[in-house]
């Protein structure tokens, strides 16, 4: 699904708009359409009521404010109580004004917030004080920098009611290009995204606030869109599987990969553990871990899908050199390397990397230790001889860069292009919205699923062996990374409605995978 920005969502209406419908038509088209949306959530939240809710929407005085005046109309014609509330005072744009004659016609109740305490002021915001349903119409996608002092109190005043709250198109006070906001913005319950998602639903602030995201079709054309190339995309929970792995039913195992995990430590087994067996419930048809041989007792434990090769160690039970033949062999076996999670840190760990990648003819997800021993010698990504993802989290992208990693979404994404470019990279870079960036694709992928409940040990070890599954089934380094961040946080929401966000563990979001599959009859 694309993102579309600010920038081509213009670009698409003006064409529009030449290929005959007019702006007022899309205003009326788009007013209608929230309108038949906040009338289908009314019936669901309000289903005890003997009355209709009351509804109040709050315009600004642009564009946005005039698909407010649609949505009071629609609502007022199908029985609604509707008032209206002017935010700072009447409508300016020039469509906005005739939607605002239409509704003002039909006898609905007007009301002008100024922020003062005069009468008008007052009385609408007991409006808002005491509406069921509170509907933002004051800035939509137009809105960037700081609210001044009124519309930070109105801000204040819809989000201290305990209305039910529309946001259309984007919570006001955010910018829909980044997801900043730059003080006190609308928190909304749902938010009714007009023809697409923005990149400031999916990332920062905005992603926050947006809450509940329906995507509202207003009759764009197919036509409209010709030419538009957006950048930013996600999947979406009705194209999930597209890239997901089908299963022939005269597969056998070899059509599905041979993963070697080199991972794990004395003190961190666990990484090992976690990450090959997402690679076993992820599909692939042979996994393989090689780990420090002191431990052998913990890989043991675990599951007996997973074939085990103990490797010479240092004193401190992590690889050593002296492993360096062993894991050669190895290497040639495999159709895919996981390497770093757990391995921990020294010099002949950092050898061990640099051999790997150095050595390593198949695809390759370098995650956690091995992020951190190339960051002391970035150039061996250089020497790879096939595909390589990073899975840095912030702390680590910050060690790869050697300098500190902003918050904000265009300076993190030329960050990853960067690092991509230079050593020739997928980048798939951790967090509330994990991003992914390859040198060899335009495209920018943001992440929409997951939840809090990854905040804890293992959840990315868990990623990177997912990640490996998805390569070992021929899917290519951009699309492994993205699908597998994409299937990892869907899992993890599945299973969060069963143990909570506070309950689950890392390796629980194997049992969201096997639902995943069991949904897209995989």
């Amino acid at each position: 699904m694309d993102i579309l920005t600010v920038e081509e969502i213009k670009r698409v209406e003006e064409r529009e708009n030449q290929i005959g419908t007019r702006f007022i038509r899309l205003m009326e088209n788009a007013g209608a359409a929230c309108a038949r949306r906040i009338m289908k959530h009314a019936n669901d939240y309000f289903y005890h009521m003997d009355e209709k809710p009351s509804v109040c929407v709050v315009c600004g005085a642009g564009k946005n404010g005039g698909d407010g005046f649609v949505i009071a109309r629609k609502l007022c014609e199908e029985g609604f109580p509707v008032s209206v509330v002017l935010m700072p005072g009447a409508p300016k744009a020039e469509d906005a004004i005739e939607m605002y004659s239409k509704a003002y016609d039909l006898g609905i109740k007007f009301y002008t917030y100024d922020g003062t305490s005069s009468e008008s002021s007052l009385s609408a915001e007991h409006e808002i004080d005491s509406a069921d349903i509170l509907v933002d119409c004051i800035f939509g996608f137009g809105f960037h920098g700081e609210p001044d002092v009124i519309a930070g109190s109105m801000f204040h005043l819809v989000n201290t009611s305990p209305a039910l709250v529309f946001a259309v198109d984007v919570p006001s006070g955010i910018n829909a290009n980044n997801g900043e906001a730059g003080g006190e913005h609308v928190v909304a319950d749902i938010t009714l995204a007009i023809t697409s998602l923005k990149p400031g639903h999916v990332y920062g602030e905005g992603k926050r606030s947006s809450g509940e995201i329906e995507i509202v079709d207003i009759g764009m054309s197919d036509e409209a869109f010709e030419g538009c190339n957006p950048k930013f995309f996600t999947v979406d929970d009705t194209e999930d599987g597209m890239l997901l792995p089908y299963r022939d039913d005269d597969a056998h195992k070899n059509d599905f990969g041979h993963v070697l995990f080199i991972c794990g430590s004395r003190s961190m087994p666990g990484a090992g553990k976690l990450s090959s067996s997402a690679a076993v419930y992820t599909g692939a048809g042979l996994v393989t871990v090689a780990f420090p041989e002191s431990a052998y007792p913990a890989f043991a434990s675990g599951m007996s899908e997973i074939m085990l090769c103990p490797l010479p160690e240092t004193e401190d039970g992590k690889l050593s050199t002296s492993a360096v033949p062993e894991l050669s062999s190895l290497m040639k076996k495999a159709s895919v390397i996981v390497l770093g999670c757990g391995l921990g840190q020294g010099e002949e760990v950092d050898e061990v990397v640099a051999f790997v990648i150095r050595n390593a003819s198949c695809p390759l997800v370098l995650d956690a230790d091995g992020l951190n021993s190339v960051s002391k010698n970035m150039e061996v990504l250089k020497d790879a001889l096939s595909s390589v993802i990073v899975t840095p989290h912030p702390g680590e992208m910050k060690r790869l860069l050697g300098k500190d990693i902003s918050d904000s979404l265009y300076e993190r994404i030329e960050d990853m292009k960067a690092l991509a470019n230079e050593y020739n990279l997928t980048v798939l870079l951790k967090g509330p919205t994990t991003l992914v960036v390859s040198k060899n694709n335009e495209k920018i992928y943001m992440n929409r699923t997951g939840n809090s409940g990854l905040a804890k040990g293992g959840s990315g070890d868990v990623l990177s062996g997912i990640i490996g599954g998805l390569l070992a089934q021929s899917l290519e380094s951009f699309s492994a990374a993205y699908m597998g961040a994409y299937m990892h946080g869907l899992a993890a929401d599945v299973v969060s409605k069963k143990y909570s966000k506070n309950g689950m563990v890392a390796s629980d979001i194997f049992e969201g995978i096997r639902f995943i599959y069991k949904e897209n009859d995989l």
